[in-house]
């Protein structure tokens, strides 16, 4: 049986802007972790406040100089979320069509929160929309009842929320406790294509999402950003795929690269850091026994010169092309 306290209010008044949800998320878990049982409510109650903390801030009619009050309390087993505003215009819940930039977010509310409303300020100007949140049964992992495209749905809002691609992962993984479907979500929000979602999951399967350990959703969502399972591959031009096949030439004429050096500059090429990539080919050097200096050094130049011509050139291409020039003189 869920175990609580005497109801205890929390209260706190932020600025009207974007950049203070963040913050109020923040004041959500400092408020839960001081509280018996308060990760059980954590993960939709973090959804929840932000989609309403949002939609106060970029929908409501209240002049801009007003703050936004959130207040937290536990009674009986439920968490009360408020966020009260200076506005009067109360959220009604539609259906966007497709072509629909705002409306999601009440949908989401809606589908997550046991209930939710808004009403009137007593004694005051403006209005407060409220959500109740059951907590997270205890005894069992939950079962997700969302199908695929529905966890999709809820990562592209943590996405749009702010929220990194780590942290998107570690709160749909101990959502629904399953590792897999939670990366699969996140790929597919962040548009990489299923084939490509299907193939980098495969390659860490075994070693990160097989055996997930309880409580290593943010270590697990970590490692996966920094292997490179959420980056979003770039659309190249020819000019640009150019310059990534004179970058292969040269890492084969380097005569031997380290595991780490070449897995940075896969990550690069997909995300078409191609400036990158080349400062970093540029401070390397080919092997002194098996590496080809000839080779590496004229095709790095090529690319560079490549480069240069790209409108907004980086200023530093043009030393790394200057060095690598050097480096072709010599031999």
């Amino acid at each position: 049986m869920l175990k609580t306290h005497q109801p205890r209010v929390f209260v706190a008044r932020l600025d009207s802007r974007t950049e203070s949800t963040p913050l109020a998320r923040y004041l959500l878990r400092a408020y839960l972790a001081g509280m018996p049982s308060g990760e059980r409510y954590r993960d939709t109650a973090e959804l929840l406040l932000g989609e309403l903390f949002a939609n106060a801030v970029q929908h409501s009619d209240a002049p801009d100089d007003c703050h936004i009050e959130v207040r937290f309390t536990v009674t009986g087993s439920r968490l009360r979320l408020e966020v009260h505003d200076a506005g009067t215009d109360h959220p009604t819940l539609h259906t966007p069509t497709p072509d629909d930039e705002h409306g999601r977010g009440l949908l989401l509310v809606d589908r997550l929160a046991e209930r939710w409303g808004s009403a009137n300020r007593p004694g005051g100007i403006g209005k407060y929309v409220w959500a109740l949140v059951a907590p997270r049964p205890s005894s069992s992992p939950p079962e997700s009842p969302e199908p695929p495209m529905h966890l999709t749905t809820l990562a592209g809002h943590a996405l749009s929320r702010g929220r990194t691609r780590a942290d998107t992962y570690a709160l749909l993984a101990r959502r629904t406790h399953k590792p897999v479907p939670s990366a699969r979500a996140v790929c597919l929000a962040l548009t990489i294509p299923l084939a490509e979602t299907i193939r980098r999951l495969d390659e860490c399967h075994d070693a990160l999402l097989a055996n997930p350990r309880a409580g290593s959703e943010t270590d697990t969502g970590e490692l996966l950003e920094a292997l490179g399972v959420f980056d979003v591959p770039a659309s190249l031009t020819d000019t640009e795929h150019a310059v990534v096949e004179l970058f292969l030439t040269a890492i084969d004429a380097m005569g031997g690269i380290r595991p780490g050096h070449q897995h940075g500059l896969h990550r690069w090429f997909t995300t078409g850091n191609l400036t990158a990539a080349y400062l970093s080919l540029a401070a390397a050097r080919p092997m002194p026994r098996t590496g080809n200096p000839a080779t590496y050094w004229t095709t790095l130049v090529t690319a560079g010169e490549l480069l240069t011509t790209a409108l907004n050139a980086d200023t530093r291409i043009k030393y790394a092309l200057t060095h690598c020039r050097t480096q072709a003189a010599r031999i």
